[in-house]
């Protein structure tokens, strides 16, 4: 292999592979005097490089002289671009996409000039290549969206994750976007993960990049504040047998006077009254036991008896007793500590247990507490359009949920592949005919998750057929469109029935007649629509038993 080649293919290897910027300062060397004392240019830059063209500037301490610029194709040197008498900026090209180039410069002084400056060697974009900028932009204790630069080549993007800390190759979890970001929901909360990525291409795909390590939030003020001591010194007779409030149902028996459940968490929503129960146990005869429950609502690591006391009560018969309290909409969102005491009524012990220190017999246990707001879920979920092989899903979007994760699948088989949206509906194709199906969607809010389900069935072939074949040349246009659009079509056969228009949530908005026939081409114009709000429209035609819906797109006026 020539030489000149070798380098090529070293270069390509170590090169970052990614279009952008390069920037190259001249050396003390490159900055002396060449021929009668005429300097070299400096501060070479490359921007903007795309797959066929890129941006070079320099700067250059004369301004009066004139610069050559010298371009030459790394693995075909035979290939040369040679601009004179330029300026910087100047737009080069055009280039081979996924090639290396050297650029080089000199100045023209009169009778003299320069010797050329330092290669300087980039990469045109047009690579299959795995994204660049890879990073978590938002990271809460459930989820994290990652985001990167876009590759040219790529069609699609795949990215695994997986808990750090499990080895097993099987253990990756595959997601599939055609965007430069994804969403990871359903994350463990304070807990550390491996993300990877490889882009698509056509014919070719990359393998995966190194990991990205990935620490989800989570860990809260529940353990990282030093709360007092606690406990009972004796819990061999009477200590906490179980508790049930939320979605908590916790029978843990006696631990030596002290138990802390902190490695997971109970979410409690703002604004909301929640029930607790708890039930002592007891080594022989049950008897009356106080039961004290507390929370740090001020994530100051401590407990209030005025403020902070949930539950101040005796259980007279030893089997449990309940309370209620509101979690007030003002409390901060983080994850603050919940603290029961259980301490048996004697007659030397005749004084409740406190928050903090020791008692002689019974029992404390901590939680840890996540206090947030309801992630609400996708509501008003419903089916716009079904078809033989296709479906149009659509919902209400709320304000919280900054995205949809939705997947879809035959019922009673496996789950299939998850897909990310921001709009509020969603579009599936290549469906069986006549089956029943599952579509499942995640509100992706700040700091948690919500799901809803919904049940559909496509049409069979007894039913209503698709249209599409009895039309040709089908147009919407302009789409998207501001104020009017026009339906062009031709009918292959005769048509009767009826062309409507209905917003994404299913509200008819217009209807008209249909009637053509067999060869004849319509041009329709439709300005219905021209003080309707900007958004997803669904365009219906409609015979006696066909049917053919396409999309539009409203924008502001």
């Amino acid at each position: 292999m020539p030489m000149r080649q070798i380098l090529h293919f070293f270069l390509l290897m170590s090169l970052p592979l990614m279009a952008g910027t390069v920037h190259a300062e001249a050396s003390p060397v490159d900055l002396l005097s060449g021929g009668d004392g005429c300097p070299k240019p400096n501060q070479i830059n490359l921007e903007m490089v795309a797959d066929t063209s890129a941006v070079l500037t320099w700067q250059q301490s004369d301004l009066n002289t004139s610069v050559f610029v010298r371009v030459t194709l790394v693995s075909d040197t035979t290939q040369i671009l040679e601009y004179l008498n330029v300026s910087s900026p100047l737009a080069i090209g055009p280039l081979t996409m996924c090639e290396l180039y050297e650029v080089e410069i000199m100045t023209m002084c009169g009778d003299s000039s320069s010797d050329f400056t330092a290669p300087v060697t980039f990469l045109t974009d047009g690579c299959c290549r795995i994204p660049s900028a890879f990073n978590a932009t938002t990271v809460s204790d459930t989820f994290a969206t990652f985001s990167w630069d876009n590759v040219l080549q790529a069609d699609s993007f795949a990215v695994r994750y997986k808990l750090t800390e499990d080895k097993e190759e099987t253990s990756w979890i595959r997601m599939h976007t055609i965007e430069a970001s994804i969403t990871l929901a359903d994350l463990d909360f304070c807990s550390e993960y491996d993300v990877q990525i490889q882009s698509l291409c056509a014919g070719d795909s990359t393998g995966y990049s190194g990991s990205y390590f990935l620490q989800t939030l989570g860990c809260g003020m529940c353990t990282s504040l030093n709360y007092c001591e606690t406990g009972g010194i004796d819990a061999t007779s009477s200590w906490i047998d179980s508790i049930s409030f939320a979605n908590m149902r916790m029978k843990t028996g006696s631990n030596d006077g002290y138990f802390a459940y902190t490695t997971e968490q109970t979410v409690l929503e703002r604004g909301r009254m929640y029930d607790f129960f708890v039930a002592p146990g007891f080594d022989g005869d049950t008897c009356a036991a106080y039961i004290r429950v507390w929370m740090d609502l001020d994530l100051d690591g401590s407990f209030n008896d005025s403020t902070e006391l949930l539950m101040d009560t005796i259980d007279m018969t030893g089997h449990g007793v309940g309370s209620s309290f509101m979690l007030h909409d003002t409390l901060p969102r983080d994850i603050t500590r919940l603290r029961i005491a259980m301490m048996p009524v004697t007659a030397s012990d005749t004084i409740p247990p406190s928050s903090c220190g020791l008692f002689n017999f019974g029992e404390v246990e901590d939680y840890c507490i996540r206090v947030d707001e309801p992630c609400p879920p996708a509501e008003n979920l419903d089916t716009v359009f079904v078809g033989l092989t296709s479906a149009t899903i659509s919902w209400t979007s709320d304000t919280t949920a900054f995205g949809y994760i939705y997947s879809y699948k035959v019922v009673g088989e496996a789950d299939g592949e998850q897909m990310i949206t921001g709009e509020s509906f969603a579009e599936l194709m290549d469906l069986d005919e006549c089956t029943e199906y599952v579509f499942k969607i995640i509100s992706v809010c700040e700091q948690d998750t919500n799901s809803a389900t919904l049940i559909f069935k496509t049409k069979c072939e007894t039913a209503v057929e698709d249209l599409a074949p009895l039309v040709r040349n089908m147009k919407l246009y302009p789409n998207p469109f501001n104020n009017q659009f026009h339906l062009e079509l031709e009918a292959v056969e005769a048509l009767q029935g009826y062309i409507q228009l209905s917003s994404i949530t299913g509200q008819m908005l217009h209807s008209e007649r249909l009637d053509v026939f067999a060869g004849e081409r319509i041009v329709r114009e439709f300005d219905v629509l021209r003080e309707a709000p900007a958004g997803i429209y669904i365009l219906v035609i409609q015979t006696d038993n066909r049917l053919l819906a396409r999309k539009l797109i409203k924008t502001d006026n």
